[in-house]
């Protein structure tokens, strides 16, 4: 068989990639390709590591556009933090009268008091950190217990285990000479 040209080799890395990802097994996409397993099992770890790279630069850059999201979501919400602690101010006009209960003008009062600053916003600043985090997986894995069934032989002494396996080992004996068929097994 000649040489595939690049075209050719082209369509054959797809053809069989389509078969593999419907199901077939590198046998059956070798004799559809008329190639041999080998042959086919290298193609397609080629065609797989293509399609890796290709996905990892994708994945990546989807990666950096929704950090830049992100930081754009925390520098907006350091702002409105820094809007918060600032110093407000508010204008108060008083009016006085006179002894006739004439009012005899007003006096404009300036008062200023310090802020603490919106806590909303800092649990913004905070949830960005933790979505970077997690984008890029820099968040430590959660500790996962597993439970499982306990093995009723994990409880018995060792003197305990072997009796059982002197008992199963009869048993066995007996269904050996009597000519009936292990348990599980089918005649």
């Amino acid at each position: 068989m000649p040489p595939l040209n690049p075209a050719q080799r082209a369509d054959r890395d797809e053809q069989a990639w389509r078969l593999r990802v419907a199901g077939k097994t590198e046998f059956e996409i070798a004799q559809a390709l008329n190639m041999s397993q080998p042959g086919v099992h290298r193609l397609l770890d080629r065609v797989e590591q293509r399609v890796l790279r290709e996905h990892k630069q994708l994945v990546l850059r989807l990666k950096a556009r929704e950090h830049g999201v992100l930081e754009l979501v925390r520098r907006e919400a350091l702002a409105g933090y820094e809007r918060s602690r600032k110093e407000a101010t508010s204008n108060t006009t008083t009016v006085s009268s006179d002894a006739d209960g004439k009012g005899a003008g007003g006096r404009l009062v300036k008062k200023t008091e310090g802020r603490d600053g919106d806590p909303a916003w800092l649990a913004v600043i905070l949830q960005t950190h933790d979505r970077v985090a997690n984008l890029w997986g820099l968040q430590s894995p959660k500790r996962v217990e597993v439970a499982r069934e306990a093995d009723p032989m994990e409880q018995l002494s060792q003197a305990e285990l072997l009796m059982e396996l002197e008992k199963e080992l009869d048993e066995e004996r007996r269904r050996l000479t009597s000519g009936a068929a292990p348990e599980g097994a089918e005649l």
